[in-house]
């Protein structure tokens, strides 16, 4: 698991939260519930963001190209005329 027991907890405390928001009849209490489940839902991009970074130390992923030289992806081929 990338994301601790702490973000989960959260995120499910907002998702009842949510839930019990929209039980009720009150659109400002709705929205508030949503926002801060979207919150909470961040902090789980932000731990699998840096648990990724840290996989990785930072480093560049591995080329089969020698640096400087243009790979054949960042060729365009078409067809022009002069007018």
């Amino acid at each position: 698991d990338k994301v601790g027991d702490d973000i989960k907890q959260e995120v499910r405390s907002k998702i009842s939260d949510v839930q019990g928001a929209v039980s009720g009849d009150d659109p400002a209490r709705i929205r508030a519930a949503l926002e801060a489940l979207s919150t909470a839902v961040a902090l789980i991009g932000q731990a699998i963001y840096q648990e990724d970074d840290q996989s990785t130390d930072g480093e560049a992923p591995a080329s089969d190209q020698p640096p400087g030289e243009p790979s054949d992806e960042d060729t365009i081929e078409g067809e022009f005329r002069e007018v």
